[in-house]
């Protein structure tokens, strides 16, 4: 029984060994096809696992040669398309398997770890970038604000003083109608006194002329009535003058009867 089991073993051991060794063995041949058809990538993943089947012993001649080849050209076809997302990934490999560490697998690493270092610079820069423009962008918009705002002060101060210009061209304007129509009341008030004052001087003017056209009719009356009265003294003189003549020519008569 005991010898059925160790027999049981052995050939366990032998099937999984041979088995091993054929699915390198295809995985090798698998990372050689892929890197013949430039297909770094993917020889790269089929390498990697030969890698970690001789992680904690030696490793192949074959799988060392074709895994130093695999690793220079994916390290350059990253270079060339600066894709730096698996570089972590290929330092941790070769740290583990330092034999493929070739001075050309090395220049490139060092040529993708700078790739990688310039481009978290061109970052940090970028990002400083986009933050210095925000801040600015900020800086504006907080200029801008507080242009608006004084701009909206400015417009309540401009209104507040349109409104007071408002009400101070109304006041003046009813200022203005009030003296216009005390002006106009006292150009009334004084047409109205010169207009009295022209009826009384026509009026004194007119009694005047009145009282003096009847001055001077009562004084051509009196003048006349001295007229009168002196011809009808003048006519009685005359009178008096005929009866004494009269008189003396009847007494000059009677006197000649006489002498004769």
């Amino acid at each position: 029984m005991n010898r059925y089991i160790l027999l049981t073993v052995i050939l366990l051991v032998f099937v999984l060994f041979t088995g091993a060794q054929n699915l390198e063995e295809r995985y090798l041949s698998q990372a050689n096809k892929e890197y013949l058809d430039k297909n770094y990538d993917q020889a790269y993943q089929y390498i990697n696992f030969i890698l970690t089947l001789h992680e904690d012993d030696e490793l192949p001649l074959p799988a060392r040669i074709l895994g130093e080849k695999v690793y220079f050209f994916y390290l350059s076809s990253l270079i060339q398309t600066e894709a730096i997302e698996a570089i972590d990934d290929i330092t941790s490999q070769l740290e583990k398997f330092p034999v493929i560490y070739s001075t050309r697998v090395s220049e490139a690493s060092n040529q993708i770890q700078q790739i990688r270092l310039d481009k978290i610079e061109a970052a940090r820069i970028e990002k400083d970038r986009i933050r210095k423009q925000e801040e600015e962008q900020k800086r504006i918009a907080e200029i801008n604000k507080a242009l608006q705002e004084e701009r909206a002060s400015q417009a309540r101060l401009e209104a507040i003083r349109e409104e007071e210009r408002r009400l101070y061209a109304e006041k003046e304007q009813a200022f203005q109608e009030e003296l216009n129509k005390i002006r106009e009341a006292e150009i009334q008030r004084n047409e109205q006194q010169q207009e009295a004052l022209r009826e009384d001087m026509s009026l004194t003017q007119e009694i005047e002329l009145q009282r003096s056209q009847q001055y001077q009719d009562e004084r051509n009356q009196y003048e006349q009535r001295m007229i009168d009265l002196m011809a009808a003294r003048d006519a009685a003189a005359v009178e008096q003058q005929k009866d004494l003549n009269e008189i003396l020519q009847a007494s000059l008569v009677s006197k000649d009867s006489s002498g004769s």
